[in-house]
């Protein structure tokens, strides 16, 4: 929201050095707490054995996870990225962008206060599987809708379902995992969803720059759409 205003009042040039500035309030937060960064725990090195982060592929239940994270995470990328196009498109102005991608923002920030009272009266995989079928319809909707209201209403209930259930996937990661290889595995993670969002905005901006941005919305709420019937059967 705040780079949304400020593109349309001080120009994108600007609104880079404003954003620069948290950058600069990072740095001098590291440096004054500098002495509570030195004194982290640091555990004993492990001994060194024959195992490779291949053999977490080879657990079935890891991989569900790997592929369902994969799923959300490219979702989460496809909305960022082609939200902007998609408003610029249907002649929305920067701030008005801007406070529909804060809507989502909101609803992931409000769900996730929410969340662990949620997580005790509800099973994980319900859970899951109610936000991957949102997402998939919520993304679905986005090129139906040109008002401004009801794109922030999308964009909000969007939030829930995919901004949502992140932290939950990562606890499920460390429950699958085997003993003493829960930080393997949620660098295994990163590493997969480094390389989707690597490729993920060429072919998002291939795709879009021949066929519009409405097949994309429709390609990437099918794959969901999918994830939730694949975490259906496990």
């Amino acid at each position: 929201m705040m780079a949304g205003f400020a593109i349309d009042g001080v120009g994108h040039r600007n609104t880079f050095l404003l954003c620069a500035i948290f950058m600069v309030a990072a740095l001098a937060l590291i440096r004054h707490r500098k002495g509570a960064l030195s004194r982290l725990h640091r555990p004993p090195a492990p001994a060194a054995t024959d195992k490779h982060a291949r053999d977490l592929l080879r657990i079935p239940a890891l991989l569900r996870i790997f592929i369902i994270s994969g799923l959300m995470s490219m979702c989460w990328d496809l909305y960022s990225f082609v939200m902007p196009i998609h408003g610029s498109g249907i002649g929305l102005s920067a701030s008005t962008i801007g406070l529909i991608l804060g809507s989502f923002g909101c609803a992931t920030f409000l769900f996730r206060l929410i969340l662990p009272w949620i997580v005790h009266r509800f099973k994980e995989r319900t859970l899951l599987i109610t936000a991957m079928i949102i997402t998939g319809l919520m993304l679905a909707l986005i090129p139906l809708v040109h008002s401004v209201p009801l794109l922030m209403a999308v964009s909000f209930v969007l939030g829930i379902g995919l901004g949502g259930v992140q932290p939950m996937i990562m606890a499920m990661l460390y429950e699958k995992a085997p003993p003493g290889r829960g930080a393997e595995a949620v660098g295994t993670r990163t590493l997969l969803l480094n390389i989707t969002q690597a490729g993920i905005p060429l072919i998002f901006g291939a795709v879009g720059a021949a066929l519009g941005m409405t097949p994309i919305f429709f390609a990437m709420a099918a794959a969901v759409l999918w994830g939730a019937w694949y975490a259906r059967r496990g």
